[in-house]
């Protein structure tokens, strides 16, 4: 049985929950209102036409992270996004595991950046993924030959229109060029592959024809679209850079030969759970879910936390929370110094020589107006130079959160929300329910609960503190 988010606690309003001291409290139940979606604003999607025209990618990053990106020109906005990303501009990249045999130097013929390539274990993965599609796809077409209609059938699946050999081909050469330049640092794991056929999913298979002008469209004059742009091995090398990101005071820390980034988000993780879904949390202990991961089948957690969500959430949902994580920018605070975290809004995603022209003004209006907030807004609202904008700062909370905290609450929004139905199932029927989320209605309602998650855990830990 599959749970919708109208069932869940999740603010419709995006204001803070939680008290400032004691534990957090469970939210009451009411009446879900769905919150529409990017798609359902045409102005939204001409704003985005002039940003890609202008080649603004500030004015991209702030629509990817307020309403997420008009599901026609995400094939085009994610390349520009990622072109001017921080975490690509001014990479940061720690060795997991640096003793682990994989990293160990080699000779051997074929073997680049002192890492032998996997080829067999790249194509054996994408085999599987064919084969599980493929049964997928049957079941589909069983199902809707026994359905009253033709016209009640469910939509078509992109990839069985899609030239599946040339995406394949695409996923698997971007897999090998990666680890070709990245592979010393980054070894080969499958969700490499599952990273690429999601992006593929998005960038190849639902390449929409009558935006292929955009491609052509002349930007800012003086400027030129970098020949690698679109480039698809070039893109997912962007996107796992984003991905791997370690903040640059962990490339000065002591290593040892266990650490790992990853655990320490895994970590992360699993104390914001324990505060905040107090009562699922015990449900999955008593089903002994995520209690000796080493030795279990919670897989599924490394999928939602390490690989962003590839492999266990419907393309639709796992989209939009990217939409967030590629819409990062740099925070200007105007006084000299900057801060890689993310907008507060849009004027402080601007160095002060920027010029905020009648575009930017425009932007900020609509947003604002239709209702799209930073999710991750900070209490105290102060008002800001742009009409009708908003600065969101507080002298107790500090800065918004960094990129990877930030998506341990969207997976936290995304596994609350699911609440009820996981408290009902047992062990194994809970890991393969979160190995495959299924669709979720109201995505941008998930997206407001990731920020009030954050400031009711960052309120009860400060409230723990005192």
């Amino acid at each position: 049985m599959a749970l919708s988010p109208e069932n869940g606690d999740i603010s419709p309003s995006g204001s803070p929950s939680g008290s400032p001291s004691g534990s957090p409290k469970r939210s009451a139940r009411f009446t879900h209102r769905y919150k529409p979606t990017v798609d359902s604003f045409p102005e939204i999607y001409q704003f985005c036409i002039q940003a890609i025209e202008r080649r603004d990618s500030r004015a991209l990053a702030e629509i990817a992270r307020r309403c997420g990106v008009p599901t026609k020109l995400r094939w085009l906005i994610w390349p520009l996004l990622l072109n001017d990303h921080p975490y690509v501009k001014l990479p940061s990249i720690l060795t997991e595991f640096p003793h682990h045999e994989a990293y160990a130097t080699s000779t051997v013929p074929g073997v680049s950046n002192g890492c032998e390539i996997p080829r067999k274990r790249i194509k054996a993965e994408i085999e599987r993924y064919k084969a599980k599609l493929k049964r997928e796809n049957t079941l589909k077409t069983s199902s809707n030959e026994g359905s009253a209609s033709s016209s009640e059938s469910s939509p078509t699946d992109p990839w069985e229109s899609a030239n599946d050999e040339y995406v394949y081909a695409q996923v698997e050469e971007a897999v090998v060029r990666f680890l070709e330049v990245r592979g010393r640092d980054i070894p080969y794991e499958r969700g490499m592959v599952y990273v690429a056929l999601s992006l593929a999913d998005w960038l190849i298979v639902r390449h929409s024809d009558d935006t292929e002008q955009l491609t052509e469209m002349t930007y800012i004059p003086g400027t030129r679209v970098p020949d690698n742009l679109f480039s698809f091995p070039v893109v997912f090398e962007r996107v796992l850079l984003v991905f791997f990101h370690v903040p640059a005071h962990s490339l000065t820390a002591p290593q040892g030969p266990l650490d790992s980034p990853i655990a320490e988000r895994i970590a992360s993780f699993l104390a914001a759970f324990r505060t905040l879904c107090r009562d699922l949390s015990d449900s999955f202990s008593e089903e002994e879910v995520l209690t000796n991961r080493a030795n279990s089948g919670d897989e599924w957690l490394l999928w939602w936390v390490k690989w962003f969500g590839a492999k266990a959430w419907r393309s639709y949902e796992r989209a939009r929370c990217w939409d967030l994580v590629f819409g990062l920018r740099e925070y200007f605070d105007h006084s000299g110094s900057t801060t890689y975290n993310h907008t507060y809004n849009h004027r402080d995603s601007f160095p002060s020589s920027h010029k905020i022209d009648e575009f930017d003004t425009s932007l900020a209006v609509a947003l604002d107006s239709f209702g799209f907030s930073e999710p991750f807004w900070n209490p105290n609202p102060i008002t800001d130079g742009i009409q009708g904008s908003t600065s969101y700062k507080s002298d107790s909370l500090g800065p918004p959160p960094a990129l990877h905290e930030q998506w341990t609450f969207v997976c936290l929004a995304i596994l609350k929300s699911f609440m009820d139905t996981l408290e009902n199932l047992e062990q194994s029927e809970i890991r393969e329910f979160l190995s495959a989320v299924p669709a979720i209605p109201d995505m941008e309602n998930i997206i407001i609960a990731a920020g009030n998650l954050w400031r009711e855990y960052e309120l009860h830990e400060e409230s723990s503190r005192d």
